[in-house]
């Protein structure tokens, strides 16, 4: 087969074979399209003798989901891995150092329609109980306050799961005839689910308890579970 020519160099499917293996050769494996990535902790430590995960209620004064409940964690920032950006974010706010914890695993990420990527890390704390109370210091321009729910609370819990269904908001400008579509054309649209957990005053529920339930239940057994 003859040669093609591409831009006005001379190319054949194995000399674009090679190109194409030099470049990915050096590159990670990523996302198409723009994505936000964030980082969350599963902190375990002890609270009144029980194995707990730590919760975090954010600041009235944050800009974004001021006073709902989440993990530990925030957006990565450029130039440093999503593990870094786990234990820096838990450090900045909660004041518990990475040379107090040990590294358990990192769980499966959720990609979310909103075009953001959560990466959770599951963290033990390596101290004593009354350690973690003291090294526990929160940064009040974002944590109002914590609260820590037992393992054996989560596994027992029934949550309430909301089916929230998504959609494509359209436009009048798409160039339908362009594309050979029907204006009516039917758009795809898509189903998430929003978990709620109730614990004594405090609710977990949205990404925060989709999270939390994929752990447990991992925990217990399920090899994919659907939260």
């Amino acid at each position: 087969m003859r040669p093609k020519i591409l831009r006005g160099v001379l190319v054949d499917i194995q000399s674009l074979s090679d190109k194409i293996a030099r470049i990915y050769s050096k590159r990670n494996i990523s996302w198409i399209g723009k994505y936000n990535e964030f980082s969350v902790v599963i902190l375990l430590h002890y609270a009144n003798g029980e194995p707990c995960i730590l919760y975090e209620v954010r600041s009235e004064h944050m800009d974004r989901q001021p006073g709902e409940t989440c993990l530990p964690g925030g957006e990565r920032d450029e130039g440093e891995t999503a593990e870094e950006c786990a234990f820096r974010e838990l450090y900045e706010e909660t004041g518990i150092s990475q040379e107090n914890t040990e590294l358990i695993t990192e769980m499966d990420n959720l990609v979310t329609y909103a075009g953001i990527i959560l990466h959770p890390y599951v963290v033990r704390y390596t101290g004593s109980e009354s350690d973690f109370s003291k090294e526990l210091i929160l940064n009040p321009n974002e944590v109002k306050h914590t609260f820590s729910v037992p393992i054996s609370f989560l596994e027992r819990a029934t949550p309430k799961i909301y089916d929230m269904g998504v959609r494509i908001d359209k436009t009048k400008d798409f160039p339908y005839r362009e594309v050979k579509m029907n204006p009516d054309y039917s758009w795809r649209t898509g189903n998430v689910k929003v978990p709620v957990i109730n614990y004594k005053d405090e609710v977990i529920w949205g990404l925060t308890a989709r999270i939390t339930l994929h752990f447990i239940r991992t925990l217990q057994g399920e090899e994919m579970p659907d939260v």
